[in-house]
């Protein structure tokens, strides 16, 4: 009888620390609040942002040098390369998902307006990849600062130490 309710005790235990597990004792958002500031994703969205917009007046300009605008499509695709090595934003799959397709359609604009030739069809790919690559940009940026409850930091620069920042 002794024995029985011992274990009844330790399956009771067991039951009440899985339905309590860490998610339930600590903030939900708390590794992708550190997952956006580790990855610096403020700064990576604001360089984003700029190095489309270079691309986009050079696309606008008639007498703009191909060699500058292969250039600078190449630096946009490198970057968008390189935010895409930091998913998945941990413990937040919309985040996740709206970077992912951001990444995806910026570096579709990237690969269109860096295509030697540039003309019409690729100027067409390039404003429709840039536009919805831009708008899920947006949307992702909302979204971190909904988790992160404040406006992400737009700095380009890290920490010496990122695993310090909070």
């Amino acid at each position: 009888m002794r024995r029985r309710g011992l274990v009844g005790l330790v399956a009771a235990g067991l039951l009440v620390s899985a339905c309590s597990g860490p998610s339930a004792s600590r903030d939900a958002h708390a590794d992708t609040r550190h997952w956006i500031t580790s990855t610096g994703l403020g700064g990576t969205i604001a360089t984003l942002q700029r190095t489309t917009a270079t691309a986009e007046r050079l696309v606008s300009d008639p007498t703009h040098d191909p060699n500058d605008l292969q250039t600078v499509c190449s630096v946009l695709l490198l970057g968008v390369q390189q935010a895409n090595g930091d998913l998945p934003a941990p413990s937040d799959h919309q985040l996740s998902a709206l970077l992912a397709a951001a990444y995806s359609d910026l570096g579709a604009a990237a690969t269109a307006c860096g295509t030697s030739g540039f003309g019409s069809a690729q100027l067409a790919a390039f404003e429709r990849s840039r536009h919805q690559g831009l708008e899920a940009l947006s949307e992702a940026s909302a979204r971190a600062e909904v988790v992160m409850g404040a406006p992400l930091s737009t700095s380009t620069t890290f920490p010496s130490d990122p695993g310090s920042a909070s």
